[in-house]
């Protein structure tokens, strides 16, 4: 699977470095990421928090987590955009039984390959 992050950052130009740096300590430390985790079943960024029991007693959470343990780094381009919506599609498709696993994934990079031939022209 492909796997993804949120990211924080501080710019260059930031106008209060320090309270921006406070601000993503408090965000990434195990206590606020296990809080947010329980809230909304996000999966830590924090290993501490991501090894918490009421993380990993969580199905749903730590079975993300592990996933995320095996997957690929999502690609930074923009060719990605060329390859959602195929892949949506292709889903939609398959899960509802239309159209057979194969047929649906060759449509599917057909479709891709055409987006990402209008994205690089």
């Amino acid at each position: 699977p492909f796997v993804s992050v949120k990211s924080l950052w501080i710019t260059k130009n930031a106008q209060n470095p320090a309270l921006a740096a406070d601000l993503l300590k408090f965000y990434t430390n195990a206590s606020n990421q296990i809080a947010m985790s329980k809230a909304d079943g996000e999966v830590p960024a924090n290993l501490a928090a991501d090894n918490d029991t009421s993380v990993t007693s969580n199905p749903a959470i730590s079975g993300f987590a592990d996933q995320a343990k095996v997957g690929v780094a999502l690609p930074n381009t923009p060719f990605m955009s060329g390859v959602w919506t195929p892949m949506d599609n292709a889903l939609a498709a398959i899960w509802s039984g239309s159209t057979a696993v194969d047929v649906a994934l060759n449509e599917a990079q057909t479709a891709a390959q055409k987006n990402i031939s209008q994205i690089t022209g």
